[in-house]
């Protein structure tokens, strides 16, 4: 297949293009091209970031992503993101963005150290891909999804009992920013203090709180979605959060939910997480979708809540020669 590779213009119809692409691969429906360009207006400035798109006779066939992960940056790490439509995979579509990418990178100041890459277990174009360029798994995330229409909150009436025994009280961050002037900060401080015990594939310099809260100012944050729990005190101890894509989205997935480890072992994050499926079946939604490192305790807690395991997704990483 005779393949070029040609810059992105970032209009909607390439943005549409994209999202078709997407959901061939990826074998959903739920990206549309206003949402992709609705979460690039929202990417936190300063941090590298761009997008390639591979043609064939006219035709966009691929479509790749490349940059800094802002949220969790180390100097000389640049993720790689491509998407083949399933018609062009294994034609060399993918190979030729991959190239393009490497020369772009290898330009860097700073200079690449390792490249990061995801795919999910069940796409074998994607695994090939990264395979043949020396890409080495470090770590699986199972997925889970739950129906909506089949959750009944009302069975977990004692753990949410038990939190409030407890002097836990449950807040939206919509409820909580008005009455408290310094909700981004808080917000802030108890997501870098969850973050250290999450698993990850590694660990770079945290998302600066400037830029985290310019962040909090785009279309990307929904604060109605982002449920809080804090102690006799005031002091914010859990979170559990919810990303919706656009106001029309029927699944929504989890941010980020975990608890600090002096309130573990007291019901907060199964709380916490009764109220933000409370919240998506009231919005209208059909499922939620999340992830989680298959060691993680929260993958435990999100099956007994009745989430469904699906193919996991996967991280990769390719550390780099020093003449690279």
């Amino acid at each position: 297949m005779n393949i070029q590779i040609r810059p992105w213009t970032a209009t909607l119809a390439e943005y549409n293009a994209i999202a078709a692409i997407h959901n061939a691969a990826w074998q959903t429906a739920g990206l549309t091209g206003e949402n992709r360009q609705r979460h690039d207006a929202g990417r936190p400035a300063g941090f590298l970031f761009q997008r390639l798109l591979a043609e064939h006779e006219g035709q966009l066939v691929a479509h790749a992503a490349y940059g800094e992960d802002a949220w969790n940056h180390t100097p000389g790490k640049y993720f790689i993101e491509i998407a083949v439509h399933p018609q062009a995979q294994r034609r060399g579509a993918g190979d030729a963005l991959y190239a393009q990418i490497v020369a772009a990178l290898a330009a860097r100041n700073p200079a690449p150290i390792f490249f990061t890459a995801t795919t999910r277990e069940d796409q074998l174009g994607g695994l090939a891909l990264l395979h043949k360029h020396g890409f080495q798994l470090i770590m699986r995330h199972p997925m889970s999804r739950i129906d909506l229409a089949a959750f009944a909150g009302a069975r977990f009436a004692a753990v949410q009992e038990k939190v409030r025994q407890a002097g836990i009280t449950l807040h939206s961050m919509s409820e909580l920013k008005g009455r408290d002037p310094n909700w981004v900060r808080h917000w802030y401080d108890l997501e870098l203090a969850i973050n250290d015990d999450h698993p990850l594939p590694d660990r770079g310099e945290p998302l600066p709180f400037e830029t985290f809260a310019s962040y909090m100012d785009t279309p990307l944050v929904n604060t109605a979605a982002a449920f809080f729990a804090l102690d006799a005190d005031g002091n914010y101890v859990g979170q559990s959060t919810l990303n919706i894509p656009d106001p029309q989205s029927k699944t929504i997935t989890v941010g980020m939910t975990g608890v600090l480890r002096t309130h573990r072992r007291m019901g907060i994050a199964t709380a916490l997480k009764v109220r933000a499926i409370e919240f998506a079946q009231a919005y209208g939604a059909q499922a939620i979708e999340t992830s989680n490192e298959e060691h993680n305790p929260m993958f435990q807690l999100n099956l007994m809540l009745g989430f469904q395991p699906a193919p996991a997704w996967l991280s990769y990483e390719k550390r780099l020669s020093p003449e690279l």
